[in-house]
């Protein structure tokens, strides 16, 4: 196979210089593996050895570093590159030029560690970032598989991180969700449930007709907010379940003389209607944009 031939003249490098030869000894590979691959006539053969012979080159690759961290004056001694075909790929004792007895110890080879104290201030400073590289990525890695686990286990769906963060809500306001029927009338069920301390007797029914009388008479504040007609919009919502919303809540708590509360998941955790009345009287209702298949949905709330 193609590879590269080092000759007896080395070269010192420094830690970017070294980073470049790298790339450039990777990309020539490369290329010559997918050449490999391309003309093979046994293609899983080959793959299995091109893996092989891949990760001995990445393994090199780490060894030059390690040893380059570890010198006391930020270079490295290595073998020129010269990027020839050759049988196969040097292995990291064949690049690393061997170090000079008399600047060992007693003549005996290097230790391959190093203790941190011998290390130079640039040495120091790298390595000191490189671990906290590697500690930032693994905390990454752990907190992407966690979120992973807790998808597959369906605690990551839209709908569980709303179910959640209106629990987490309710509980610190002392409620605890009071499901009502998603038919349509759910924002008015949920205020009539609301409402049954004061008015006992209330329904969604009449509840509609506060809120269409109420627009009809203050049309000038409202007509704009509405894409069709405020007469026939008034109509529809009278007579056909159309769904409630911020309008009729607006007209609600004006028309009832109250505040009217809505909790929902989405930032502003809360929002307040009726905010110009001066009464202590405060309905609270919830807001659902995913909870429920059936779409966006208002619930009431009890104490717990």
């Amino acid at each position: 196979m193609s590879n590269t031939e080092f000759n007896p003249a080395t070269q010192s490098l420094l830690p970017e210089e070294l980073d470049s030869r790298h790339v450039e000894e990777k990309s020539h590979y490369e290329d010559l593996f997918q050449k490999r691959i391309a003309e093979a006539v046994n293609k899983k053969r080959i793959k299995k050895e091109v893996k092989k012979e891949r990760d001995e080159l990445d393994d090199r690759h780490e060894k030059e570093k390690s040893k380059l961290l570890f010198s006391e004056n930020d270079e490295i001694i290595l073998d020129k590159l010269s990027l020839v075909d050759k049988e196969s790929i040097p292995s990291a004792e064949a690049t690393v030029v061997e170090e000079k007895k008399e600047n060992q110890p007693n003549g005996k080879e290097e230790s391959a560690q190093v203790e941190t104290s011998k290390l130079s201030k640039t040495a120091k400073r790298r390595l000191k970032k490189e671990q906290e590289e590697k500690e930032r990525k693994n905390r990454i890695k752990a907190a992407i598989d966690e979120e992973n686990e807790k998808f597959f286990r369906g605690e990551l769906t839209p709908q569980a991180i709303e179910k959640e963060q209106l629990n987490n809500l309710l509980k610190q306001n002392g409620l605890k969700r009071k499901s009502v029927p998603s038919d349509g009338d759910c924002m008015f069920s949920s205020l009539a449930h609301q409402l049954k301390s004061q008015r006992p007797k209330v329904s969604v029914e009449e509840l509609r007709e506060i809120a269409a009388d109420y627009l009809l008479k203050n049309k000038n504040q409202f007509a704009a907010f509405l894409e069709s007609d405020i007469e026939l919009y008034c109509q529809k919502l009278v007579n056909e379940p159309i769904w409630g919303g911020q309008i009729e809540l607006t007209a609600l708590a004006a028309a009832l003389e109250t505040r009217i509360r809505v909790i929902q998941a989405e930032s502003p955790n809360e929002l307040f209607f009726g905010e110009e009345n001066k009464t202590e009287k405060l309905l609270t209702i919830i807001y659902c944009r995913h909870l429920y298949a059936s779409g966006e949905h208002y619930d009431s709330v009890d104490s717990i």
